[in-house]
């Protein structure tokens, strides 16, 4: 199986994709991070995200995608390491 992962950012988006050979063993494809300028508006860096991540996917052929879910902590804000 090949597995696309993507931990998801508007400045930073995160990404793995890993394979699994004989016997189950896992290898790296690959592993990067997508940026956006933070000087630009939310519209033009979510449509470059968009673009971004098309052609990753395009290049990659993953299997699946799965995308992390964001951990939400207290009144509905986004937890914080």
């Amino acid at each position: 199986m090949f597995v696309l992962g993507i931990d998801p950012g508007l400045s930073r988006c995160g990404y793995a994709a890993i394979a699994t050979g004989e016997g189950h063993r896992l290898s790296m494809v690959a592993l990067g991070v997508l940026t956006t300028p933070v000087s630009s508006a939310v519209p033009s860096r979510l449509a470059e995200l968009r673009t971004d991540l098309a052609a990753l996917i395009a290049e990659l052929h993953p299997e699946v995608v799965v995308v992390e879910e964001r951990a939400r902590a207290g009144r509905g804000r986004c937890g914080r390491l």
